[in-house]
């Protein structure tokens, strides 16, 4: 990372990336994503439920949302505990939120997007102080792209545990009772 921030610092427009993809419709609703990074070529797939135009092919837009936002924050935090010589590891990131289908239908006053999101969070370390670790998780969720980007548009709640302890847990009430219920079909 050091030898990048010199790079970069040296050059401004070395820092500049422009990663692309190519969606196309398959049929329907079901699209499919190519392109090629690490000079491999890539593909993946998406669709919706049948109950929403889809035949439920493949995950839906939102799950791959979650998933670069889970990826994303998984990687600049185990970026962080490295440069901050932080002894954790990240285990799981579980990222969560919910959608009122209202919103996508036109019905009522609903937002057609997520009102949150939540990371979920489970690091392991034996002997690093909570403070520590924390600020180490919290400054590698504020430089993932896909987080910071999320937050600036609606609140992104962090919930970090460790073990069978939570260290951290901005969740408002409305919101923790949802990772007992599944809210997807």
């Amino acid at each position: 990372m050091d030898e990048l921030r010199s790079r970069i610092a040296a050059d401004p427009e070395a820092g500049i990336m422009r990663p692309w993809l190519r969606a196309t419709i398959v049929e329907g609703v079901h699209g499919a994503a190519e392109f090629e990074q690490y000079g491999r070529s890539h593909r993946f797939e998406s669709d919706e439920a049948i109950e929403r135009g889809g035949s439920g092919s493949a995950p839906s837009p939102l799950r791959y949302l979650l998933a670069a936002l889970a990826f994303c924050s998984q990687g600049w935090i185990a970026k962080e505990f490295a440069e901050r010589s932080v002894d954790a590891r990240t285990d799981t990131v579980d990222a969560r939120t919910m959608i009122d289908m209202a919103g996508e239908l036109g019905i009522g006053a609903a937002a057609p997007h997520p009102p949150w999101f939540v990371l979920d969070i489970a690091c392991a370390s034996d002997a690093v102080d909570d403070g520590a670790l924390i600020e180490a998780v919290r400054a590698g969720v504020a430089r993932c792209p896909v987080a910071s980007l999320l937050a600036a548009a609606v609140p992104l709640r962090l919930l970090v545990r460790q073990g069978d302890s939570i260290l951290l847990d901005e969740r408002e009430d409305s919101m923790r009772s949802d990772d007992e219920r599944e809210l997807s079909r």
